[in-house]
């Protein structure tokens, strides 16, 4: 064989092998970053698994009285006896809280008409979110009366039941860091989930990474109406 054809197979067997090595290191390097799987019935809350209890019991709502959109008194014992899913939003917000209260309608839309779940979404901003300003919000985004409250109320009040309660954040946003007249509030983009006796049992992550929070919130209810 001449040297030509020997050096000739060197370099096809050399760039085979360096071609098989740069599959290999990418192959690596796609497993290694690949997000990792959530479990069976699991979620980007508080816990996963198929039993009810391996949801933990994490606060138990406080009574309250706060008032909804059509200018009616809601309070804990309002909502007791089925479960509840719960947001914050402001009218006002210039960011995150139209986009919460379109995820909120989707969730409406998605666990149907003949489930008895109640959504809540709570004021930040109760100076200027009265009930009839509530209730023209709530419209656009088809908000059903009597399924789907938006509630306001005193300072004090709101923030017991979001903060001590829900374990949710909402606070002022210093003059110095707001980009707009409107940009007021720090808050949370969670969603509370509360069973039927009034626990906080997991928070959901409304985030672009976790797209299918719609579902694994309609779960979570399912599982604790299964429970009760």
């Amino acid at each position: 064989m001449s040297e030509i054809s020997k050096t000739a197979q060197w370099i096809v067997w050399g760039g085979l092998g360096l071609l098989i090595a740069v599959i290999a290191a990418a192959y690596v390097r796609t497993e290694l970053l690949r997000p990792p799987s959530p479990a069976r019935g699991g979620a980007a809350g508080i816990s996963g698994g198929s039993d009810s209890d391996e949801l933990p019991v994490l606060s138990t709502v406080s009574d309250f009285r706060l008032t909804n959109q059509f200018g009616e008194t809601i309070t804990r014992a309002d909502l007791a006896g089925e479960p509840w899913v719960a947001d914050i939003i402001f009218t006002r917000c210039p960011s995150i809280c139209p986009q919460m209260t379109f995820q909120m309608g989707r969730l409406q839309q998605a666990l149907g008409s003949d489930n008895p779940t109640r959504l809540v979404s709570i004021t930040t901003d109760p100076e200027f979110d009265t009930p009839n300003v509530l209730q023209a919000y709530g419209e656009r985004f088809a908000a059903e009366k009597g399924r789907w409250h938006f509630l306001t109320g005193s300072p004090t009040n709101l923030g017991a039941l979001i903060r001590n309660d829900l374990k949710l954040i909402a606070v002022e946003k210093p003059v110095a860091e707001r980009t707009s007249v409107n940009d007021l509030y720090n808050h949370s983009i969670l969603f509370a989930i509360v069973d039927a006796r009034g626990r906080l049992r997991r928070v959901v992550h409304s985030t672009d990474t976790n797209i299918n929070f719609i579902e694994e919130i309609v779960a979570t209810v399912d599982r604790l109406r299964a429970d009760d």
